[in-house]
């Protein structure tokens, strides 16, 4: 306990004061780590102390935009020490990238915790058809589901579909993994002509969307606050379309 005060003490001050220990060379860090998987506590203490900037990296990069931003520091330190604490070399994983998962998984499990329901990811609950046959479908997801990047690179989109609303009221949180997968799906639609729209989509995700240029892709005017505005927007495509 005395660990994670003082190491998230380190975090807040870090980015102000210029605190955060410098990161450990590939050879210090290869020393520590064997150390501490023989036992030594102090080893463990100081991976921990050297890897605290990736809590505030990924925090700075993927919820700027939170509220609590004090309990996600807390969070992700505390993810930070479980992936400290379970690292195993052997796997041929570098420390960095699987402390720094660890660190977005607590912070994800945090997010979940927060809703009260449960819930999954679905597609293609069609809610318009024209005159050809042609629909407009719903997809709705929520990110309460560990696997939400799996599930949505499963989804296939039916070729009669010509515009797909995307909504995101229940997302809080998109990791770097799960935005690959919606923008494989963005760039699957786009082959097949299928317009994609995007509603309500948070701060959070909203601000991974954009810093990777995703919101100039698809077209700002795509993004509409209201499930009513997207699915009016998509039905003036269609009916553009068919026209």
């Amino acid at each position: 306990m005395m660990l994670l005060s003082s190491a998230f003490l380190m975090l807040r001050l870090g980015p102000a004061s210029g605190s955060f220990p410098r990161p450990l060379s590939p050879e210090e860090e290869r020393k520590y780590v064997d150390l501490w998987l023989a036992g030594d506590i102090e080893a463990r203490n100081v991976l921990i102390e050297h890897n605290l900037r990736l809590v505030a990296h990924i925090i700075k990069k993927y919820y700027t935009q939170a509220d609590d931003a004090d309990d996600l520091i807390s969070i992700g330190t505390i993810g930070l020490i479980k992936g400290i604490n379970t690292y195993r070399p052997e796997k041929g994983v570098r420390l960095a990238t699987y402390a720094s998962r660890c660190c977005e998984n607590e912070i994800l499990m945090y997010f979940r915790a927060l809703k009260k329901s449960s819930g999954d990811i679905s597609l293609s609950e069609s809610i318009d058809v024209d005159g050809d046959g042609n629909t407009l479908s719903l997809m709705d997801i929520i990110s309460q589901e560990d696997d939400m990047a799996e599930r949505i690179g499963e989804i296939t989109v039916k070729e009669f579909t010509r515009c797909l609303v995307i909504r995101m009221h229940m997302v809080n949180a998109l990791d770097v993994t799960a935005f690959n997968a919606l923008e494989n799906l963005y760039d699957e639609c786009a082959k097949k002509g299928i317009r994609v729209i995007f509603s309500h989509v948070n701060e959070q995700p909203m601000h991974v969307m954009e810093h990777a240029g995703f919101v100039d892709k698809v077209g700002r005017e795509n993004f509409c606050r209201h499930i009513q505005d997207a699915i009016a927007l998509a039905a003036q495509s269609t009916g553009e379309q068919a026209g």
